[in-house]
């Protein structure tokens, strides 16, 4: 992982703004009608309400930066890093790998939003399940009874979702047969788990792997307070 300096996070310091009192001269506002006035204007959203469908809130900016691809021998950013479509090189064999797939759905990269890729565009269905965790696989939990991992749930959601869509001319969908599916060869498909801890995006293998990041199970190791240093996403 990459060390993060402290020149690539620049301090943003909030503008100076003149007191709502001192208006009252230049514009007739009465107090009153000033204070509302610069309540609107520069209110703070909580951060709790705010809208975390990318990026995630509860790794630090700094920890998602440096888990990020960097412009280099892997690819580059069209503008800004982290914020903008990441351009997968062809100088190496895994990123011609991942060209050759973006190019299937055509596209020539994968769009990074507040540090997190948007695979939505690559996948091959997209769900949202009842319980992320850390866990992808099925594990036991504390009082030793067996419990879904993120990979089972998602498998589930999908088989329901092929049913309804009648994919490939199908009805008949089960968890069994979404995992066969994404382990076979010709398709070789990874559930990705999105910052948000709730939705999942399935994605060529190529693609999801190249285009490095912190998903949803670090997010849910913050979370619960595992610390075991975190990890890139699968």
């Amino acid at each position: 992982m990459q060390e993060i300096k402290s020149s690539e996070v620049n301090e943003t310091k909030a503008p100076e703004v003149e007191n709502y009192r001192n208006i009252q001269p230049e514009n007739g506002m009465t107090v009153s009608e000033a204070k509302d006035f610069w309540d609107q204007e520069f209110s703070v959203e909580p951060v709790e309400d705010r809208d975390f469908e990318f990026g995630g809130k509860y790794n630090s900016y700094e920890t998602r930066l440096g888990c990020i691809p960097v412009d280099g021998v892997t690819g580059k950013f069209e503008g800004e890093r982290g914020n903008s479509k990441f351009i997968p090189s062809d100088e190496n064999e895994r990123g011609v790998a991942c060209i050759e797939k973006l190019a299937e759905y055509g596209k020539d990269g994968i769009e990074y939003k507040n540090l997190e890729p948007d695979f939505s565009e690559v996948s091959e269905g997209t769900v949202e399940i009842d319980n992320m965790t850390e866990h992808r696989e099925d594990y036991r939990d504390e009082n030793d009874e067996l419990q879904p991992g993120n990979f089972s749930q998602a498998d589930s959601k999908l088989a329901e979702q092929w049913n309804e869509q009648q994919k490939d001319g199908r009805t008949d969908w089960t968890d069994e047969n979404v995992y066969n599916w994404r382990h076979d060869p010709e398709h070789w498909c990874s559930w990705h788990e999105r910052c948000d801890t709730k939705t999942m995006d399935l994605v060529p293998y190529d693609i999801h792997s190249y285009c490095q990041h912190l998903g949803g199970v670090s997010e849910c190791r913050v979370r619960d307070s595992v610390n075991d240093g975190g990890g890139f996403d699968e």
